[in-house]
């Protein structure tokens, strides 16, 4: 089984190109000199990069993750496990590597002839065996989806992607009282030396597994976190972090709702009610925009990178209906929406609660509720 070298690697990378062909020219030869030749070894492992580097910037590469909040001009390239089939692949690049590394007369010739051509061929081959992300294949019977395409599975049914510089979404993966299998959407946003959790996942294992991946992967630990309803999918995780002292904020009416109702776990820590956008984190605001999905729910906003956090609150742009309405102030909902989109006028992409991050979700969740049947 092929697994990538243990330590991290930093490449150095031009900060502006216009062209594969100049990235190519600055992997490929030593200190960027486009009049040494290429080995053969070099040309596969550097075209590889460059197939994926152009059709995918920011995600995992044959399990090697080049994370989007790098410094200007540097990669820098944490392992990862790969999938089977891109085991594979990457084992027909390994090969190519360890044959032009170890054979010293003919590999002389194919430096400068054969080299182009075998690095072209293997790096084909791999993309036809499937060198693709190590990230899951969606299954099509969690609904209503992952918040965005190939995320980085952390542990069974926990989920995390990058969507902006110290910002990540998580989606985790819970069972609904039918049993069927059901995603809902979270953030996390480092914040100094830590890092703070919005929504805890639907139970303790998938707290406890993101609280593990933030201290040990991103080394930002979990400092706090904030619920932004009270029902299951936000709060029920909470109790793990607990139980590693990170506190868990909810607003007053959210902790009451969950010791009333007597869900699993019940925040530990009040926050006042913020009628306006108040900080919980160098870039997250905090907002109450009146009763809706819930009379508790509250939304989050990444002003740096114009996402808004909208929890359960905002349905997904595929939605047709507005989903579990039990506890839903459906003649509040849209007055509260107004006041949201009010707040966060700059706001260019919004995380639903359930389903594909999207640009239009808060316009369309508008537009649900106009055409709601009479209750």
């Amino acid at each position: 089984m092929l697994t990538i070298e243990e330590s991290s690697v930093v490449m150095n990378m031009p900060t502006h190109t216009s062209t594969t062909t100049a990235l190519a020219r600055t992997l490929v030869c030593p200190a960027g000199n486009a009049n040494v030749p290429a080995t053969g070894s070099e040309l596969v492992m550097s075209l590889g990069i460059v197939i994926r580097y152009v059709s995918n910037i920011g995600v995992p590469i044959w399990g090697v993750r080049m994370p989007r909040h790098a410094a200007p001009g540097r990669w820098t390239i944490q392992p990862r496990r790969l999938p089977a089939n891109s085991r594979v692949a990457c084992g027909i690049i390994m090969y190519g590597y360890k044959l032009s590394a170890n054979s010293a007369g003919l590999m002389m010739q194919m430096r400068t002839r054969l080299a182009p051509r075998l690095a072209w061929a293997l790096c084909i081959g791999a993309v036809l065996l499937g060198a693709r992300p190590g990230a899951p294949t969606p299954n099509p019977d969690i609904a209503p989806g992952f918040a965005v395409p190939d995320m980085q599975r952390i542990a069974d049914g926990v989920y995390v992607a990058q969507i902006g510089p110290g910002l990540w979404v998580h989606t985790t993966v819970g069972k609904l009282d039918d049993s069927s299998l059901y995603a809902a959407n979270g953030a996390l946003v480092e914040d100094g030396d830590g890092s703070v959790l919005i929504d805890a996942g639907w139970t303790p294992a998938q707290a406890e597994a993101l609280a593990h991946w933030a201290a040990t992967v991103l080394k930002h630990p979990i400092v706090r976190a904030y619920v932004t309803h009270f029902h299951y999918d936000r709060v029920g995780g909470a109790a793990a972090l607990e139980r590693r002292h990170i506190p868990v904020y909810a607003i007053p009416a959210t902790i009451e709702l969950d010791r009333t109702t007597h869900q699993p776990a019940v925040p530990d820590h009040a926050l006042p009610v913020p009628t306006t956008p108040s900080p919980i984190a160098k870039d997250a605001l905090i907002f109450y925009p009146g009763a809706g999905h819930t009379k508790d729910n509250v939304v989050v906003y990444f002003p740096n990178e114009r996402i808004l956090f909208g929890g359960c609150f905002i349905k997904d742009n595929k939605a047709t209906g507005m989903g579990n309405i039990a506890d839903a102030d459906l003649a509040a909902w849209p007055a509260s929406v107004e006041r949201t989109a009010a707040a966060f006028p700059q706001m260019g992409m919004v995380i639903p609660g359930h389903g594909p991050m999207d640009p239009q979700a808060l316009a369309h969740t508008r537009d649900l509720l106009k055409h709601l049947p009479p209750q």
